[in-house]
């Protein structure tokens, strides 16, 4: 079992409250994958391989320093997986979460995942920074922008969240990729998928840090 490491709650990030609320630094020494939003939804995070990396409007994508402040992030350990896997290929969103879900043996569980393989096809989309006073989460996304790369190479790190888990951390899939050259990147709209391999993580700790 491994411990999900969060910095905010996902209510708050609904709301609007994109105030720092912490540091990458903290969150790495817990997680080698993982998820959030920086101060001022300035950007898209993900966490992949234990470094953390920004992905602004139009997918460019570079990695941040510990210092940067961040305004809500969820993290886990990789060092021990639950189980691994292959997919031969999933032919959009919703087929790779069924072939997940597969995996899960208690759904009621948060599950973390780690991803990496060819992408036919992966749409991406960045949060556009914005300034106080802050506006709702669903205010602020009319402002994102959304690309969509072909042929790519890389990486997925994300989570499985049961509907008990709403208010507190989300609820069902979400996903962040980085390409393999970790120069694209962003939360995952939709997606074609070849061949992969991944990992699984049972959840059944949470840390709320920050």
């Amino acid at each position: 079992m491994s411990t999900l490491y969060q910095c905010s709650d996902y209510s708050a990030l609904l709301e609007g409250r994109y105030d720092a609320r912490g540091k990458i630094d903290p969150l790495l020494r817990h997680a080698g994958a993982g998820l959030g939003t920086f101060e001022g939804l300035d950007g898209e995070l993900t966490v992949i391989g234990g470094k953390a990396y920004r992905s602004i409007p139009g997918g460019k994508t570079v990695e941040v320093p510990p210092e940067t402040p961040i305004a809500f992030a969820q993290g886990f350990d990789t060092a021990m997986p639950a189980a691994r896997f292959s997919i031969p290929q999933a032919s959009d969103f919703c087929a790779l979460g069924k072939k997940l879900l597969e995996l899960v043996e208690n759904q009621r569980l948060i599950h973390g995942f780690t991803i990496e393989g060819a992408f036919e096809e992966i749409s991406v989309r960045a949060a556009k920074r914005q300034e106080p006073p802050y506006g709702t989460l669903e205010e602020a996304l009319q402002e994102a922008m959304t690309i969509r790369l072909q042929n790519v190479r890389g990486r997925l790190a994300g989570f499985f969240f049961p509907a008990h888990c709403a208010g507190l951390c989300g609820e069902g899939w979400h996903w962040h990729f980085v390409s393999e050259d970790f120069s694209l990147g962003g939360h995952v709209l939709e997606l074609k998928m070849q061949l992969a391999t991944g990992a699984l993580y049972r959840i059944d700790r949470l840390e709320i840090n920050c």
